[in-house]
């Protein structure tokens, strides 16, 4: 297809990393000055993860079912969860398969799948590091 910029909207908001790094932190920090609560980022990344284990499940149904519209509305989904929390890497391959055509839905959604699977994995580890390591710095404050 045609090669359109991604996300003209968004493009000034976001710094977009070259190495399409999974997180970024800095958006994450942002969000964490929102709220003096220091369990606000945490909870959103509990809810994402918890959200993330049933998409994901969702997308395998509809694969198995072969409805490519369902499997690209939970890929929205995803997205702009991993949009809310500044999860680029994520964000990017989500907002690759939204636009998945049936030859290549019927070819290697499964495949897709499982690459998804593996980043979604990657990136709650990376927050659980953010997490850990945010909490750290709080604690000791050199």
């Amino acid at each position: 297809g045609v090669q359109t910029c991604a996300l003209p909207i968004s493009q000034p908001k976001t710094p977009r990393f070259l190495h399409a790094d999974i997180l970024d932190s800095a958006f994450l920090q942002s969000l964490d000055q929102l709220d003096n609560d220091q369990g606000f980022v945490a909870e959103l990344v509990e809810i994402f993860v918890r959200e993330s284990k049933v998409i994901l499940q969702e997308m395998a149904h509809s694969i198995r079912a072969g409805q490519r519209s369902r499997f690209t509305e939970q890929c929205q989904i995803l997205l702009d969860n991993a949009g809310q929390l500044g999860a680029f890497a994520l964000y990017e391959m989500c907002l690759g398969l939204t636009q998945i055509d049936q030859p290549t839905f019927e070819g290697s959604a499964s495949q897709r799948h499982e690459q998804l699977s593996a980043l979604v994995a990657q990136t709650s580890q990376a927050f659980h590091d953010y997490l850990t390591e945010s909490q750290t710095q709080q604690t000791d404050h050199h």
